[in-house]
């Protein structure tokens, strides 16, 4: 008796690792319907787009902000929802009151910082939900009148770069804490306090719409082509980078045409280029509208990636009759992931959503479904606003639909993972027991079944570098010095080979 439940016991924690093993096998970019929200957003009058997300990188609960109603009960929930992973409501968040939150500022990953894109309307909140930093605000909307900021940029410090202009309209625009003395100055530096800070006195000669992090020291500021074509007297045509002091980086030049559109810095990848979307002419082809470039370090076009092709366009949306985009992000094999408002890139048929490799050149195989369709405002085709990578496995994609593939869904999914190369080739018999805890801070526990003999146990990264590697048995593995991220624990036996999911989150 005893010998047949052992033999039950193993058979059950085969099947459990098998099905672990199933799971990572799930194709690149599919739905991971284990993601249910609790909350119901497509209908009227309470329902909307969502905008943007922030994940607490300690448990993977979720912060939600879009242009929405919603009500619990007598909770409130006007724009902003929290959930847990599996999308089940987070009943440590409260609720916050506001309207339409465009964008979530994480301070220090302690303090939300909610934002109206555009009007000075942020909201800070700590993860519960509860006002906080009253006085900075109220001393902030003293400071600052017309702030115009959709992406405002705060320092560790706490002071922050707002923007003090409307339309290049700086008459109406007055900086009433302390009196207005400099009339002009669209670009303010607002204090920890939220009071003017009279040290930065750099200036444009129109609107800005926000900042960027290019690196420590420099960030990008960018906005309206047509208003914002100087920085401190000098040409920048509608994005520049600057220290952190405000002063001019001289040894970046503004590729881009003046005059209609608007521009965006969204991607800064480890080399230091960068990615900018929008609508937007360039100067060396005044001839073609671009939704989306990789620049140079130094602000040039980088030719190696398909800017020419016109990656994204559409017969619908932006100005001279191509897509936007609305947000890139990097995936595992170097290729990015863009989404946006578009039904076509470079002659195939894509719906808001599509994969493109190291180049810039569409990879068709990818994403072939029906998307998001049917927007709750204006019952269109979807449009996709942002896509955040989750630092425990997958993606989640925001925006304005009712159905995705056809079936009713919310405007917020969250995609699985792209798969490793080579990763199916690892999933074979199961050798361990238990990994734990998973996601893991400092040390990996290995328990695993009776009698396994263990040759050499692997952990690579999304690239499918290896990073640690044991030539014996053991039962832990230190994680400590590893960067935050999705890793691959591989063991090999004489029963086979074993693969396991580990997420480092520190």
């Amino acid at each position: 008796m005893k010998n047949g439940l052992t033999y039950f016991i193993i058979l059950v924690i085969f099947q459990i690792v098998g099905k672990r093993a199933e799971l990572l096998a799930q194709p690149s970019f599919s739905m991971d319907t284990t993601f249910q929200p609790f909350f119901d957003l497509r209908p009227q009058p309470r329902g909307g787009p969502t905008y943007d997300l922030w994940e607490n990188p300690s448990n993977g609960n979720l912060h939600i902000a879009g242009d929405f109603r919603y009500f619990i009960g007598n909770d409130p929930y006007y724009s902003i929802l929290s959930t847990h992973r599996d999308g089940s409501r987070n009943f440590n968040y409260i609720g916050f009151g506001g309207s339409g939150y465009t964008f979530i500022y994480p301070f220090n990953d302690s303090v939300l910082i909610l934002g109206t894109g555009g009007g000075g309307g942020y909201s800070p909140m700590d993860l519960k939900g509860n006002p906080i930093w009253t006085n900075w605000f109220q001393n902030y909307r003293q400071t600052v009148s017309c702030s115009h900021a959709y992406w405002p940029y705060f320092f560790p410090n706490g002071s922050s770069l707002m923007t003090n202009v409307w339309y290049a309209n700086t008459s109406v625009c007055p900086i009433k804490n302390p009196p207005d003395t400099f009339p002009s100055q669209p670009i303010i530096k607002v204090d920890s306090l939220g009071f003017y800070d009279s040290t930065f006195k750099h200036t444009t000669n129109g609107t800005v719409d926000g900042f960027k992090q290019y690196d420590s020291t420099r960030l990008f500021a960018f906005g309206l082509l047509r208003e914002f074509t100087e920085y401190d007297g000098q040409t920048v045509n509608g994005i520049c980078r600057i220290y952190t002091d405000g002063t001019l980086d001289t040894t970046f030049k503004s590729p881009i045409l003046p005059g209609n559109g608007r521009v965006r810095a969204e991607l800064v990848e480890p080399d230091g280029k960068t990615f900018i979307v929008g609508n937007f002419q360039l100067v060396d082809y005044p001839n073609r509208w671009f939704s989306l470039c990789r620049l140079n370090v130094d602000g040039s076009v980088d030719t190696t990636f398909n800017n020419l092709g016109c990656p994204v366009d559409s017969n619908r949306i932006g100005t001279a009759g191509i897509g936007s985009v609305g947000s890139v992000i990097k995936t595992p094999d170097n290729g990015y992931i863009l989404g946006g408002g578009f039904n076509q890139v470079q002659g195939y048929a894509k719906n808001s959503l599509v994969k493109l490799d190291s180049l810039g050149n569409i990879e068709p195989q990818y994403f072939t479904s029906r998307g998001p369709d049917t927007t709750h405002a204006w019952k269109m085709q979807g449009g996709i606003s942002k896509i955040v990578e989750s630092k425990f496995g997958g993606y989640y994609v925001l925006g304005d639909w009712t159905y995705w593939d056809g079936v009713p869904a919310q405007p917020i999914i969250r995609l699985h993972e792209m798969q490793v190369v080579g990763l199916k080739e690892q999933q074979q018999s199961g050798t361990l027991l238990k990994v734990y805890p998973n996601p893991v801070q400092e040390q990996l526990y290995l328990e695993y079944l009776p009698n396994v003999r263990v040759s050499s146990i692997q952990l690579y990264d999304l690239q499918g570098k290896m990073v640690q590697s044991v030539n014996q048995k053991v039962n832990s593995i230190a994680v400590n010095g590893l960067k935050n991220g999705i890793y691959f624990l591989k063991v090999i036996s004489e029963n086979g080979v074993s693969t396991e999911k580990v997420v480092v989150a520190k």
